[in-house]
């Protein structure tokens, strides 16, 4: 099993919801002090606020939800809800990010490569026609 650190979580909610680093931050800490070092979590236990956030991770994959129908005691049928954290998917979209990152790094040492041209000035131009 694959661990989801802070930072991958973070990554991955930066690159999955195009949020700022602090958002992202302030998510993956509720998310990780929710699941702890488990995969599932009961329904049950999710304030509104915390329910809003996974139910927006669960649309980009990296949460998926799961239920268990049983029988009391006194027969009556009773449903469980669990939310599943999606390791795999939350890594995949960490590597997007860096891969994003690396991409910009390269597009940014291009573009100043390409700047070369504007430290010409008139004169030289001139010179060289």
């Amino acid at each position: 099993m694959s661990v989801i650190t802070f930072k991958k979580l973070k990554d991955a909610i930066i690159y999955a919801f195009s949020c700022t680093p602090d958002e992202a931050s302030k998510h993956a800490s509720i998310i990780l002090d929710l699941f702890g070092f488990d995969e599932y979590i009961i329904d049950n236990i999710l304030s509104n606020d915390e329910r809003r956030l996974i139910l927006n991770m669960q649309t980009k994959g990296m949460i998926s939800a799961m239920r268990e129908d049983t029988t009391l005691s006194n027969g009556a049928p009773w449903r469980i809800y669990y939310w599943h954290l999606e390791v795999k998917t939350i890594i995949e979209y960490a590597k997007n990010k860096k891969n994003k990152r690396d991409k910009c790094k390269d597009l940014e040492a291009s573009e100043q490569s390409l700047d070369i041209y504007s430290t010409i000035t008139d004169n030289q131009w001139m010179h060289h026609q």
